[in-house]
């Protein structure tokens, strides 16, 4: 389950287009511990476009304590949501965030945000089932 997951990753990172990055000689150099201010602190909310998901939408409010409230605005999900105690949000590359949190109920929800094309890659999984998605995002606040 954990190499599909990676596998998947990988190929989503390619179809938005990461290259790598020269961290010794950018100037936007990154490191794993920072935090993205593209996300952190802010509300995103995204629209799945593909996938089993196709026509439901959320709001992520991403606070700066590493919280994340999450609200299904259309689909199934429907005004259900709830506020999960820790999120990441890391570069890619410095356009590109993974963002992952763990919910509750046992799903890992993990985004892949191209903050130049405002495309979204997700997946959704637990220890059962595993669900993939793409649409677009925007930030709202």
């Amino acid at each position: 389950m954990m190499i599909r997951t990676i596998f998947h990753f990988v190929l989503l990172s390619a179809a938005l287009g990461f290259t790598g990055c020269d961290q010794e000689n950018s100037a936007d150099a990154m490191t794993l511990s920072a935090p993205s201010t593209l996300v952190v602190g802010h509300t995103l909310e995204w629209r799945w476009d593909e996938g089993p998901f196709a026509g439901a939408s959320y709001r992520g409010v991403f606070d700066e304590d590493g919280s994340v409230t999450w609200l299904g605005l259309t689909g199934d999900d429907k005004d259900n949501g709830a506020t999960e105690k820790q999120y990441g949000a890391r570069h890619v590359t410095p356009n590109v965030v993974v963002v992952s949190w763990l919910e509750e109920i046992g799903y890992t929800v993990t985004l892949v945000l191209d903050f130049d094309t405002l495309k979204a890659r997700g997946i959704a999984s637990n220890q059962a089932e595993w669900y993939e998605a793409g649409g677009t995002f925007e930030v709202t606040d």
